[in-house]
């Protein structure tokens, strides 16, 4: 019976797919609290600004979102403007005034 090369090629995919995993053990050190994650963006007067703050957990714990909440959130502009966001809901920081001219930058 003759084997067909499809199989060693089969085979060594399972090999290599399969066989070759090793525990990854992260060198770092986390603060108790977890870093702090900021996503979002910001509009122009175009749709309201959305950020979204929240903490990271430990690779060995269960994953889950942990919200940052009652934070002060505002978006500056270089000239020194503020627009304050409000908490809409835990860790979701929200505004729809935010007018910035053109020429200004965020910082």
């Amino acid at each position: 019976m003759l084997i067909s090369p499809k199989f060693y090629w089969l085979l060594f995919s399972v090999v290599l797919f399969y066989g070759c995993k090793d525990r990854y053990f992260a060198n770092y050190a986390m603060p108790d609290t977890g870093y702090l994650v900021i996503s979002g963006f910001i509009s122009n007067g175009q749709a309201p600004t959305e950020i979204r703050l929240s903490r990271t957990t430990r690779l060995t714990e269960t994953p889950s979102e942990i919200m940052e909440k009652s934070a002060t959130v505002s978006v500056q502009s270089d000239a020194g403007d503020s627009y304050p966001l409000q908490e809409m809901s835990e860790g979701v920081y929200t505004s729809s005034d935010i007018r910035i001219e053109p020429q200004k930058n965020i910082v």
